[in-house]
């Protein structure tokens, strides 16, 4: 760690301190203590290396901890509590069951009165569920500020979608009708409070950022395949069959087809009956293009998922100081 974030003068020093303490020295010294249960259980070793030298990365810069008052760390640690958060978590899971019970949409001409006693408990409940939404917004708040929502997407989409809720349930109780459209992006505030579940979709959507590279490099070689084959089998398949060589469209279509490995014999058949060499073009094409399908895609994937992997340590980082 201190080759990596100290100077070369520094670095050597301590760690001659460190190899002239005592073993007793080493057994007075107390690793730090977490009040989040599900941050110290997780980690690996090497996360808690790094994490150690980006602490040492802010003494060195002289980047000072965030000090909050007593009241302020009470809603933190109320808001980052396991209890808290599962809790959270089943009454979403709830929240979302129960449009199984409600109605398509409700009539506009119906009072609030006239309403089935269903429907009159399914309200009293969708607005149960939406007070605690804003307890919890206003606990954030008290523990992080209001600048706590500005830092990331999901926590904005959070109070966003609450927001949202609110209205349409004070519109539906009050006139008893409406469509009711926030029933559909109920799921976008479970995902906005499981971690594994916004880790997920931030890798499927910056994999398929990086995958557009990959894509058009795909293309490339399905158009070269696909004018070397019109080249090379015009005269093999008929104009009138709709998969062949007759021109370059259509060969797009017939390499797009062998890419899939749906049928590829079939493609493959008159071209082997005219000659056996024509296995070779298309067996480098099947081996070229299962590479960039399964290897170049499952490592850009686990790049991704690492890169994320790094951000969460910093977040975890400052969310335990």
């Amino acid at each position: 760690i201190t080759s990596i974030v100290l100077p070369s003068s520094s670095s050597s020093k301590m760690m001659g301190n460190i190899r002239g303490q005592k073993a007793s020295d080493d057994d007075t010294i107390m690793s730090p203590s977490y009040s989040s249960d599900d941050v110290t259980s997780t980690i690996t070793m090497e996360d808690r290396i790094k994490r150690a030298a980006l602490y040492i990365n802010d003494a060195i810069h002289g980047r000072e901890y965030v000090t909050r008052p007593p009241f302020c760390s009470l809603f933190l640690n109320i808001t980052s509590s396991k209890i808290y958060t599962t809790f959270l978590i089943f009454l979403m899971i709830f929240h979302m069951c129960i449009v199984f019970g409600e109605p398509p949409s409700y009539s506009s001409s119906s009072s609030s009165s006239s309403l089935s006693p269903t429907t009159s408990v399914l309200h009293k409940i969708e607005l149960m569920c939406t007070t605690i939404y804003v307890v919890d917004i206003i606990f954030l708040s008290l523990g992080n500020g209001l600048s706590y929502f500005t830092q990331s997407p999901s926590r904005f989409l959070y109070v966003f979608v609450v927001l949202m809720i609110m209205i349409d349930t004070a519109i539906g109780i009050g006139i008893g009708g409406g469509l009711r459209p926030t029933r559909a992006i109920r799921p976008v505030l479970l995902i906005s409070k499981t971690q594994i579940l916004r880790e997920i979709i931030a890798t499927i959507v910056l994999t398929l950022i990086r995958l557009v590279a990959l894509f058009v490099l795909i293309f490339i070689l399905m158009l070269t395949y696909a004018i070397a084959g019109v080249q090379l089998f015009h005269k093999t398949y008929g104009e009138q069959e709709e998969d062949g060589f007759k021109d370059v469209s259509t060969a797009l279509l017939t390499m797009f087809i062998t890419l899939t490995t749906e049928n590829y014999p079939d493609v493959m058949e008159k071209a082997y009956a005219q000659t056996k060499w024509s296995v070779v073009y298309f067996l480098t094409y099947l081996m070229i293009m299962s590479y960039l399908r399964m290897s170049v895609l499952v490592a850009v994937v686990l790049e991704t998922y690492e890169s994320l992997r790094k951000r969460k340590l910093i977040e975890d980082r400052v969310k335990e100081r």
